[in-house]
């Protein structure tokens, strides 16, 4: 694989409405962060690792592990403040202050951290072959969800959004797809754990999706993202099985 600057940029503000103090919330034994910094640490393929981060907490952990920091301004660190601008920070602080420019960006969310080294490969491969100039982790969808079984209430009314093509059918499964095996396509969800782009396509489209975008799909098991305790509680799990699995591996 033809080396590249790679810079990981993981996104770690203070503020969680959901889960307060997520980010360093303990996932057995380790604050939260500390997962996606260690991965990105010890990858070969990663340059350089970079937390961004309004919270003081978070940096002392994050230097701790290790990791670089940028202190991130308050006002981009709020609810509404899109990721893309405390990428901006990042890239904008290495420019101005080091001379520092990457070949391709990696965005690693620790609230997603259940990678595996082989995703930021299958991630990296498609930029490197320049057919696309981003890429991100997805997951299938499971039946259940898919967009045709989705439903909606429409004054009062439980009624189909997707797939109508008749206006009297209110509901798709009246005349088709009333069966798993007759859903037509496959839907994917983003799980939020690798977005992969290049710093060109960043710097001219301002967002992390780029002009064309490969998909590195993971299976659903690994597609952990923090949103509830219930989701804390699965990664914990999903560690400890993988912890024990490798325990016994080992002899």
């Amino acid at each position: 694989m033809k080396k590249l600057e790679v810079l990981s940029i993981i996104p770690a503000r203070g503020g969680s409405k959901g889960i307060p103090r997520k980010n360093i919330i303990d996932i057995c034994g380790n604050p939260l962060v500390s997962l996606t910094i260690k991965f990105s640490l010890n990858h070969d393929l990663i340059s350089r690792t970079v937390v961004s981060t309004d919270d003081e907490d978070i940096k002392k952990v994050s230097i701790e592990c290790g990791s670089e920091v940028i202190d991130r301004p308050k006002n981009i660190s709020l609810d509404s403040s899109p990721t893309e601008e405390a990428i901006l920070h990042v890239l904008d602080y290495l420019k101005e202050n080091e001379d520092y420019t990457p070949d391709v960006i990696l965005l690693l969310q620790p609230t997603s951290p259940a990678r595996e080294y082989s995703d930021v490969e299958n991630c990296l491969l498609p930029i490197i072959s320049k057919e696309f100039n981003a890429s991100m982790t997805i997951t299938e969808i499971d039946a259940h969800y898919h967009p045709y079984w989705i439903k909606e209430i429409v004054d009062g009314e439980i009624t189909s959004p997707f797939g109508r093509n008749i206006d009297d059918e209110r509901i798709n499964e009246i005349k088709k797809y009333h069966q798993r095996q007759l859903l037509p396509h496959t839907y994917y969800w983003k799980n939020g754990s690798i977005y992969a782009f290049t710093n060109e396509s960043f710097r001219r489209l301002k967002h992390r999706y780029g002009d064309k975008c490969a998909p590195v799909i993971i299976d659903d098991n690994r597609s952990i993202n923090l949103d509830s305790i219930q989701d804390v509680e699965r990664l914990r799990s999903y560690l400890e099985e993988q912890n024990e699995k490798n325990n016994y591996m080992r002899h």
